[in-house]
Parts: structure tokens; C-alpha cells; sequence
């Protein structure tokens, strides 16, 4: 009998084959080693580590205990004595929970969560790229995981971004298989915990038109909160609108900050007009783009996949935010990670030559970069930002089509 000689692999297969064994070799050796002394890291002599959950670790005993945990002393909103726990009370419930475990305990339950959500995401992002060009976007989220700094950062302070992501992202995912409700649901979530992903109403409502999921998104926060009430009390809400979230809004110039107001002097009420006047800007851009091209999502079904387009326009939602908040340190830029492979893979797969990824490619590097506290260098995610802000602005103006007035 003769013997049939073994097909040998595509020169394509056994790329992405030697890709993935060099890109888990570097994960296995080096990342996880080098995210586990980040995660074990002490910042500040005197404290645990993961400064930033503790931050909410000891929001959650305060809480317990029946103390404003706003405030390092005594209710005063005129010293501006504020804590390090600045989010919204929606959230205090559940650190009253972690904070029934010891700390060393809590702090992994923690960086356990965020992870899952992290990956949950992934697989939901992995759903709306076209079978056949899932291997490179896994290729792509590898490559980006492993090279981000603010990711290391993350996890150094065990801050609450990962888990933002993962929900925004999420929810994205599931608006585009039609599930408006539960889409709103994860949206309000995040809203309600931190404040900024709810600018993300200016791609729904103004781009998309989509005035049910915005029903459904205040429905869902209006919920939450009033569950939140059984336990929080309302005079905490007061004090969050009314002197917490302004002094958080007006920004600073400290260098770590990626904030475009980090260019005005420190604390400076005209920070909160700028972050207005870069989203209002967007919310304008949305308005004009939502009536003059042709595939806009105006009283249309949403798309299963979504096309380039309107991923172009949810990705600059994100940028915006992130450029105009009025703090946004190095780490939040964990936020761009999944959408920027995401965006990169249906760039590779559309573009018409690699000269035309160079630049966005250069974008997603900076975002993704450490940032050191001397001029320039300080503000490399912030640059990456709105280099890419004005490609993205570019690309959509030049090569989508507009409705015809005939």
C-alpha cells in the first residue's frame, strides 16, 4: 500500500502558528511575571498594595460604619477636604460586600472580576469580526495586552477601568445582536458607577437615532439607583452632584494626567467649560453625520455586524471621552485596547495599502505607551488620542458617501 505523503501547512497557517507560540511564550515569561509584581507592588509607603482599590476598600468600611467617605474628615464641601473615593454612592453597596473579606482576599476577588469581565468582552468583540478574520484579531488583542503599559498600571492600582471597558464593550456587542434592553442595562451600569461612560449617549441617540435604547438606559439608571437607595442614603447623592462631581470635573494639571484640560492650570474652573465644548462638538459632528450619509443608522435595524463606519464612530465616542474628562490618568487607556484591535483588524482587511495603516498604527502605539513626567513624554496617550481622533474625522468626511439630494 502506498503511503500518502502529510499535506503540508498553508505559509499563512504556519505564520499565525509561530505568531501565537511566540506571542504565548512572551506572555507566559515575561507579562505574567512582570504583572504579578505590579500587582503586588507597594505605591505609597504606608499603604497596601493596589492604592486604588483600597481607595474603595476603605469607602466600603467607612460606609459600613456610617461615615460620609467623600470627605477625609468632617463634612466641610468649603475645605474641599475630599477622600480618594470619588465615584458615585450607586457602587457603595458593593464594596460594603468586598469589604466583609480580609483585604489580601478582597484585592484578588477583585483583579479575579475585572478579569473575567475583561475576557467576557473579548469573546463578545470576537462575535461581530467575520469568521474568517478572527485568528488575526486574536493576534492583534494578544499584542496589544502584552504591550500596554496602562494595563501593567491597572493593575498596579487595581483601578476600576477594566471593568468599564468590559461593560461599555459589552453592551456594544449586544445592541448589535438586538438585545436593546440588556444593552442599556450593562450602559447604565457603567454610567452609574463612573459617571463618563454615559457621554456614550451621544453615538446612540445622536448618530444612531436610538431613542428606544436611550429610554431603556435611563430606565435601567433610574433603577439602579433607586435600588440603591434601600442602602444609600439620599443626602450622599446631594453631596456627590452637588460638590464632588464638580471639584472631580475641573481637572489637573498634574503630569500623569492624559486630559487635553491638564493644559490649564490646576483645578481651573474653565476646565469643565473645555470638556463641554469637546463634547458638545462631538454631539454636533454625530448630529450632521446621522442626516447626510447613506448609512446611517437613522430608523434603521441596527446592524448584526457592525459596518466600518459606524464602528469609526463609536471608537471616536470613546476618544473623546477619554481626551476631554477632566482627570484621565495613564491607566484609563486600558479603555482603547479591545476597540483599537478591533479597529485595527477592520482596517488591515479594508485598507488599500499598508502606507495607510501606518498612522493608525502609530496612534494605537502611543495610546498603549508609558508616559514619563518630562515635557512630551508626559502626554503620549493623550497625543495618540487625538492624532487618532483626526484620522478617524479625516476618514469618515473623505470615503463614506452621502446621501444624494436627488
Amino acid at each position: 500500500m502506498a503511503h500518502t505523503p502529510e499535506k503540508i501547512p498553508s505559509a499563512s497557517l504556519l505564520s499565525i502558528l509561530l505568531t501565537l507560540l511566540v506571542i504565548v511564550g512572551i506572555g507566559w515569561n515575561y507579562w505574567l511575571p512582570t504583572a504579578e509584581d505590579y500587582l503586588n507592588m507597594q505605591t505609597q509607603e504606608g499603604y497596601p498594595p493596589n492604592i486604588d482599590f483600597f481607595a474603595y476598600y476603605n469607602a466600603g468600611n467607612r460606609f459600613t460604619d456610617g461615615v460620609n467617605p467623600y470627605y477625609w474628615a468632617e463634612t466641610d464641601p468649603t475645605a474641599e477636604n475630599y477622600s480618594d473615593f470619588i465615584y458615585p454612592p450607586t457602587i457603595l453597596p458593593v464594596f460594603k460586600l468586598l469589604c466583609t473579606f480580609p483585604y489580601a482576599a478582597a484585592r484578588y476577588l477583585w483583579a479575579g472580576f475585572y478579569t473575567s469581565l475583561f475576557l467576557l468582552a473579548f469573546l463578545a468583540i470576537r462575535q461581530l469580526v467575520p469568521p474568517e478574520n478572527r485568528a488575526f484579531f486574536l493576534l492583534i488583542c494578544s499584542i496589544l495586552v502584552l504591550t500596554s503599559f496602562p494595563l501593567l498600571l491597572h493593575i498596579r492600582n487595581g483601578q476600576m477601568d477594566i471593568a468599564m471597558i468590559s461593560l461599555i464593550l459589552l453592551s456594544f456587542a449586544l445592541y448589535h445582536k438586538g438585545r436593546i434592553l440588556p444593552a442599556a442595562a450593562l450602559l447604565a451600569i457603567a454610567a452609574v458607577v463612573k459617571v463618563s461612560p454615559a457621554f456614550l449617549l451621544i453615538y446612540f441617540l445622536l448618530y444612531r437615532r436610538d431613542f428606544r435604547f436611550t429610554a431603556c438606559f435611563i430606565a435601567a439608571a433610574a433603577v439602579l439607583v433607586s435600588i440603591s437607595l434601600f442602602q444609600v442614603p439620599s443626602d450622599l447623592y446631594l453631596d456627590y452632584l452637588q460638590n464632588v462631581l464638580p471639584f472631580v470635573s475641573r481637572g489637573t494639571s498634574y503630569w500623569l494626567n492624559q486630559s487635553i484640560v491638564k493644559f490649564l492650570p490646576d483645578g481651573h474652573n474653565l476646565s469643565s467649560l473645555v470638556s463641554l465644548a469637546g463634547l458638545g462638538g462631538l454631539s454636533l459632528f454625530y448630529l450632521h453625520q446621522s442626516t447626510v450619509q447613506t448609512r446611517s443608522a437613522v430608523n434603521q435595524p441596527v446592524l448584526r455586524r457592525p459596518d466600518l463606519q459606524d464602528f469609526l464612530l463609536f471608537y471616536l465616542n470613546l476618544l473623546v471621552i477619554l481626551a476631554f474628562a477632566g482627570k484621565i490618568w495613564s491607566m484609563a487607556y486600558v479603555w482603547m485596547i479591545l476597540p483599537s484591535a478591533f479597529l485595527l483588524n477592520s482596517l488591515v482587511h479594508k485598507a488599500g495599502s499598508i502606507r495607510s495603516l501606518i498612522l493608525p498604527t502609530v496612534c494605537i502605539l502611543l495610546m498603549n505607551s508609558k508616559v514619563y513626567g518630562y515635557p512630551v513624554l508626559d502626554s503620549l496617550n493623550l497625543f495618540g488620542n487625538l492624532l487618532m481622533e483626526i484620522f478617524i474625522i479625516f476618514l469618515i468626511l473623505k470615503h463614506f458617501p452621502r446621501e444624494n439630494p436627488a
